[in-house]
């Protein structure tokens, strides 16, 4: 470990954490994504479980980490830094999480109603706009009342944000170009048949939401 910081992604998916993972790899990062079992063992309290994650590893993403910013500021300290990537607008990270979604596998979904309690966003646009607004401002306000609002970055890649302001935040030399845009839902490839069936299953759950 030669980094003198533990880089936590905190934004929710499909916010630019991908983004953000390659960059963070380019500065030489040792990069944890810590999805699933992690998430569930973070939910349930089971902290002997996620710390040995935290440890072995300089940086996060992932479904996990959004939720584990607590936990770094209190075992790292002045060590600790979050960045929460955000989108232009909540519309524009709710139309990208749709179109994930329906690239991805049918019973990859279900993962959605541990994470945001419904099954899909299509009839609970509200629900999920609510929920990316309420966790960007919970990570917002926790490093404010702790007074550890300069270990806290808050970056947009779409209007604008970029190395300077990622590397000046982390104390590394600013890398040039452009940053290297993850992701894209153009990236994810055309899948007609499983496009075709996740959005039958949105359409027909969205009628029994309604």
């Amino acid at each position: 470990m030669d980094k003198k910081f533990k880089v936590f992604g905190v934004g929710l998916q499909k916010s630019g954490t991908s983004t953000l993972r390659e960059c963070l790899g380019l500065l030489g990062y040792d990069i944890a994504r810590l999805h699933k079992r992690v998430f569930f063992d973070a939910r349930a309290g089971r902290m002997e479980a996620v710390l040995p994650h935290l440890d072995a590893h300089e940086a996060f993403t992932g479904l996990a980490p959004p939720y584990l910013y607590e936990v770094g500021l209190e075992r790292y300290g002045k060590a600790m830094r979050a960045v929460l990537t955000t989108r232009r607008s909540p519309e524009k990270w709710l139309n990208s999480l749709i179109s994930h979604f329906e690239r991805r596998s049918v019973f990859g979904n279900k993962l959605n109603l541990d994470v945001y309690g419904y099954l899909y966003p299509v009839g609970r646009e509200e629900e999920f706009i609510a929920y990316y607004e309420a966790h960007n401002q919970r990570v917002r306000d926790f490093f404010a009342r702790q007074g550890a609002s300069d270990q806290f970055l808050e970056i947009c890649w779409e209007t604008g944000d970029g190395w300077k302001e990622l590397c000046d935040f982390l104390e590394e030399p600013v890398m040039e170009g452009g940053v290297p845009h993850s992701n894209r839902t153009a990236d994810l490839g055309n899948k007609p048949i499983r496009i075709a069936a996740n959005r039958m299953l949105m359409k027909g759950y969205a009628a029994l939401v309604r």
